[in-house]
């Protein structure tokens, strides 16, 4: 068993300090959201200290908000999360939204740092037309694909499928996908993230088709369950499956937004609660960056915020070093492994 980089397979002792969920490069220019008059501006705007306010209220009004294309600046923000002691990222941008295997590669070596590729597709919204064509059989050939030998012809291998997307409701186009992402699942024993719309509480019903489908529920994550406010009562019946979930949006704290939820105190007191509930052992963290305003170049706390500012109010909190260990190294070990 080993972990598959974007540099080569590892053994999974090697992961350290994990951030689950991240978006290292990324086009999300599909969520633009136009302006309206009294906003004074007109989208095509660039990111930086006059805007900041702008996209910190409304994160899609701003075109440029919304690409990460820029590698030597990655590579700069990456090294900050090696500084505060991160060893690994994964990536779960797909080919929908500006997945670049071989740029993963080369900012994995520039910072030392051990970066996961994934595989699979996002929400149907960003489906190509080659998606709803394809059969279940036919999307599990192209993961398996990605995963034993190579995204395209980069020689890169995917680590994870995922972020697989549902949307408010899931498209069938989707739930092929879920399907296919549990073929692979059962027959390589790769990890599956399931990313899940804030504004909907699906996560049941995609759990079911992929457990329907023969996954191991042990090996799924869902994403974004820290960007909602939620009845303790979800969260508890998705940990119940056996299923992993992902408090993975420290950071986003957008909060005059009717999309963007708790701050980040929310966020540290509702893993308080469910660590309390006994469920460390099924919680991993991440940050979710998808966005120019979140890195540190243009005002934001960057991918070592998870690290530096976090997990200090974690402790505040009374979280352990112990519960801390077991969801940053423990459980992204046992996750990644296959």
């Amino acid at each position: 068993m080993a972990v598959v980089t974007v540099t080569g397979e590892i053994p999974a002792t090697e992961l350290g300090i994990t951030d689950i969920h991240e978006h290292i490069l990324c086009d999300l220019s599909q969520n633009f959201e136009a302006p309206g008059v009294s906003e004074g501006i007109s989208g095509d705007e660039k990111v930086d200290m006059t805007t900041l306010g702008i996209v910190t209220n409304n994160p899609a009004s701003l075109k440029d908000n919304l690409i990460l294309a820029d590698v030597d600046l990655a590579i700069d923000e990456i090294l900050e999360f090696g500084r505060a002691g991160g060893k690994t990222i994964v990536d779960v941008t797909t080919s929908e939204f500006g997945r670049d295997p071989l740029a993963l590669r080369h900012i994995a070596r520039a910072t030392g740092i051990n970066i996961v590729a994934g595989t699979g597709h996002y929400i149907q919204a960003y489906h190509s037309s080659v998606v709803g064509s394809l059969s279940v059989e036919e999307l599990a050939v192209e993961m398996t694909k990605e995963i034993l030998e190579g995204i395209s012809n980069s020689g890169v291998r995917a680590g994870v499928i995922g972020e697989v997307g549902t949307s408010v409701e899931i498209h069938p186009d989707e739930r092929k996908v879920l399907a296919a992402a549990a073929r692979v699942n059962r027959h390589l024993g790769v990890p599956v993230i399931v990313h899940t719309d804030s504004k909907s509480r699906l996560a049941l019903e995609a759990l079911h088709l992929l457990s329907e489908a023969g996954a191991d529920l042990s090996k799924v994550s869902i994403c974004h369950l820290d960007c909602g406010f939620f009845e303790d009562t979800y969260l508890e019946d998705i940990l119940k499956t056996g299923a992993r979930i992902e408090l993975d949006t420290f950071g986003e704290n957008f909060c005059l937004h009717p999309d963007y939820g708790p701050s980040d105190l929310d966020r540290v007191k509702l893993l308080k609660w469910l660590l309390d509930k006994g469920y460390a052992c099924q919680i991993m963290l991440g940050g979710d960056i998808c966005l120019k305003c979140r890195l540190h170049r243009y005002g934001g706390w960057g991918y070592d915020h998870l690290l530096r500012n976090v997990l200090p109010a974690m402790k505040r909190q009374g979280i352990s070093d112990e519960q801390i260990d077991i969801m940053l190294v423990q459980n992204p070990r046992a996750f990644l492994d296959f």
